[in-house]
């Protein structure tokens, strides 16, 4: 196999790991309640608490949110509805309060919660309703998690919401499959050939396969509810490997520059694995993924600069990788 086909599989690499969900613009119903203490009686008893916000993502907070929902039916038959979180990554609990005449009746989900014990088993979070003939009701959704969170959702009828999880499960299980099939074949490579750069190439890999199986909770399939912060310190593995696997790759055209741009990256990537996990997590989200990020930018202009006749191959894969997770951030 030649570099540049090596080099080709790395952009496609990069096109696949860069896909993500995100939700569209919407106008929510939102409480933020600081203290995290108030029940659904208390939020029932002042409803004018709630306000409008087309904000749908929320940073690190130790605040509960609770978000207000208006379901209708004006069908003169029952009508099968489901709330549908679009994010795959839920929290890890969620809470639906839904007020009726023989009192309110509680459903429990979330990425943390054994599938057993939710109301259905979609990978998208999915929160189910029937609906009286030309009726309308309130639901109240109580979020609150160490993560950032996502309250964007769609209200749909039941087969639809399992439409949508049943797509996102083919989507996320291809990728799992065609990074692991690639995983293998460049293993096989790296222990015949005791290659590093190929060797560093499969770490990369294997910490991108471990950190979206852990996002789009792929490890349900095999019944692990896998803790979403497992994904930092494989976020910092990944940087790692992909500093050393370019500092391999370009090792002709390096000066001390770039190296000590890789040895500041190495070890502020390293450091972050041994930070109290929730310090990790938000540093990683606020300002770490960003600073690693240019600092791989550098080696690859740095590349280019010099005319390597791999560096274009690589900008590309990388540039598509880091333009689609701003894509997705803005959106």
């Amino acid at each position: 196999m030649s570099m540049k086909n090596f080099i080709a599989r790395l952009v496609v690499f990069g096109w696949w790991i860069s896909f993500g969900y995100t939700a569209g613009a919407q106008t929510l119903e939102v409480l933020e309640d600081p203290k995290g203490n108030l029940s659904i009686e208390q939020i029932l008893a002042s409803p004018d608490r709630f306000e409008l916000t087309h904000q749908t993502s929320f940073d690190f907070s130790d605040s509960t949110f609770w978000l207000r929902i208006q379901l209708s039916n004006d069908r003169p038959t029952p009508s099968e509805q489901a709330i549908q979180l679009q994010a795959v990554q839920a929290p890890s609990e969620i809470y639906a309060y839904r007020p009726t005449a023989n009192g309110i009746h509680v459903l429990r989900s979330g990425s943390q919660v054994p599938i057993s014990e939710r109301p259905n088993a979609h990978r998208l979070i999915t929160l189910p309703f029937t609906l009286a003939p030309y009726s309308q009701e309130t639901v109240y959704l109580k979020v609150r998690d160490v993560f950032q969170i996502h309250l964007g959702h769609r209200v749909v009828s039941t087969s639809l919401a399992q439409a949508y999880s049943e797509r996102f499960v083919i989507f996320s299980t291809a990728i799992v499959g065609a990074l692991t099939a690639l995983l293998l074949y460049n293993l096989s490579i790296a222990l015949f050939s005791r290659s590093r750069l190929y060797a560093y190439y499969c770490v990369l890999l294997a910490s991108s396969l471990f950190i979206f199986a852990v996002d789009s909770r792929q490890t349900e399939l095999v019944g692990w509810l896998a803790d979403r912060a497992l994904a930092y310190p494989a976020t910092s593995l990944f940087f790692v490997a992909s500093h050393l696997f370019l500092a391999t790759l370009f090792k002709a055209v390096q000066n001390p520059l770039t190296r000590l741009n890789r040895r500041f990256a190495l070890a502020l990537a390293t450091i972050h694995v041994f930070l109290p996990i929730e310090v990790m997590i938000r540093s990683m989200d606020h300002y770490l993924v960003l600073v690693l990020l240019l600092s791989l930018a550098v080696e690859i202009f740095h590349a280019l600069y010099k005319r390597h006749p791999l560096a274009r191959l690589v900008a590309l894969g990388w540039s598509l990788y880091v333009g689609t997770i701003l894509v997705s951030i803005l959106a």
